[in-house]
């Protein structure tokens, strides 16, 4: 049975990170300071003078040849792993590549996971057409008959975020900002998810998400914020990223170096053995971008502009595009040179982190 939980309550501020299983989670560091934004890490820049701050997502650098065992097989031990280690598991799902192939990684291990969790955004009107991944493609009915199938007792949870959450921050925008890519304005991720439904912080579920990317380089690859999305989040093990499992990790750089990257990202993790729950999910199609010509040269993806389209219409909708458009113009012109002399929609592309070397 799919739950959908729609609050009209104000979100509960995170200022501070949770972190109750002592996790090695990416951190920026300025003069040995841990920040688990970006936005706070470059003001904490300025105040003390640094040029930029440092990006940790492991303790240390690691060095290892591509594991023999096969990508899939790593995925079912990180999965079992995951299952000892913790009391409750809760998985963060869209039903793309990333967090289908976790679910499918623990079902064909012969486990469950206590709750599936996903998200949809209403930051103006409640409609039908804003999450098309859901009206449209039909993920929730697909991911129901898909647990049905391997008789899963998970819990299955929607959580939207209303157009009354989206009038608390338009009240404490700044920190709303802090939490997510500065290059879109209206995709609230798992960090204002948790915000708005605290009952899902615990001292006994850990958060597994697919989030996180790479830079490759010549002998070995980094980490960059790509883990913006969810890092801040309370509780949260990225499944492919994490330190206690590195084989995976290195499993698949070793496979993508033989592939254009990030460009042809998606059909190298196809050919390494992701899946994803419907094909058409598969694409990506929110993260086209594309290019509107008015003056200027804005960026967005094909997801933000379906939200700007339901806001669009309420005042609050408004008052949070203009002041996006506000802070954008100032953070732009005072920040400059931590948004690679650029852009956000251009430049926020985010720390790189320590380096891991091939053999």
């Amino acid at each position: 049975m799919i739950e959908i939980l729609r609050s009209t309550s104000e979100p509960t501020k995170i200022v501070h990170w949770i972190n109750d299983f002592g996790l090695n989670t990416p951190t920026y560091l300025v003069k040995g300071k841990p920040f688990y934004n970006r936005y706070d890490a470059i003001e904490s820049c300025v105040t003390e003078g640094v040029d930029w701050p440092d990006f940790r997502v492991w303790t240390q650098s690691h060095k290892m040849a591509e594991p023999k065992e096969s990508f899939f097989d790593l995925c079912k031990r990180q999965a079992q792993a995951i299952n000892k280690r913790f009391k409750r598991v809760r998985l963060w799902y869209s039903g793309g590549y990333d967090s289908h192939t976790m679910l499918k990684a623990f079902f064909e291990s012969g486990l469950d996971v206590d709750e599936i969790c996903t998200w949809r955004r209403f930051p103006g009107v409640f409609d039908s057409f804003t999450n098309i991944e859901s009206e449209y493609i039909g993920t929730f009915d697909d991911l129901q008959h898909y647990c049905e199938q391997h008789n899963s007792k998970a819990r299955i949870r929607v959580c939207d975020v209303t157009p009354d959450h989206f009038k608390w921050y338009c009240k404490n925008f700044i920190h709303y900002s802090k939490n997510k890519t500065l290059a879109q304005v209206l995709n609230a991720q798992q960090h204002h998810v948790m915000e708005c439904y605290p009952e899902l912080i615990d001292k006994e579920t850990i958060n597994v998400s697919g989030a996180g990317d790479i830079v490759m380089e010549d002998d070995g690859f980094r980490f960059y914020d790509g883990f913006n999305y969810s890092h801040a989040a309370p509780n949260t093990l990225f499944f492919y990223f994490d330190e206690s499992m590195p084989e995976l990790t290195f499993k698949y750089t070793y496979h993508m170096r033989n592939y254009e990257y990030p460009d042809q990202k998606n059909t190298a993790k196809k050919d390494l053995g992701f899946t994803a729950l419907n094909p058409m999910l598969a694409k990506k199609f929110s993260e086209g971008v594309d290019e509107v010509h008015g003056g200027k040269t804005i960026s967005f993806c094909r997801k933000s502009a379906l939200l700007i389209n339901n806001a669009i219409g309420t005042t609050h909708g408004k008052r949070i595009l203009i002041q996006y458009k506000k802070f954008r113009k100032k953070y732009e012109k005072e920040r400059k040179k931590f948004l690679n002399q650029g852009k956000c929609s251009k430049g926020e592309v985010g720390a790189r982190s320590e380096k891991h070397y091939f053999v």
